[in-house]
């Protein structure tokens, strides 16, 4: 077994990684079919198109949805790297570890 403490520094060791590294052009490409492979199959059901529709109408505009892949797909790696040094800091985390009783 590993301990919680091992596990949570592996975990700050791989978003690390993210902020200092690069993500390959293939792995970014993946990320954006995957991405926008689950947005076309959402959209399938009607009730989930209803549901994302009201959504982005609660956010901003239901027409934005239109926009959505091109976002996802217009993403580099640059974009990654600077997103996650915003937002993965140790100095800014809450960690919970579960122990078995």
């Amino acid at each position: 077994g590993v301990s919680t403490e091992q596990g949570e520094q592996e975990v700050w060791s791989i978003l690390n990684d993210l902020k200092t590294g690069t993500v390959s052009k293939e792995e970014l490409e993946r990320i954006r079919n995957k991405a926008a492979t689950q947005k076309e199959f959402s959209e399938v059901n009607i009730f989930h198109r209803s549901l994302n529709l009201s959504v982005y109408e609660l956010l901003s505009n239901a027409e934005d949805i239109n926009d959505e892949i091109e976002k996802y797909l217009s993403v580099s790696s640059e974009d990654l790297k600077r997103v996650a040094n915003t937002i993965f800091d140790e100095n800014n985390s809450n960690v919970l570890h579960y122990k078995k009783s």
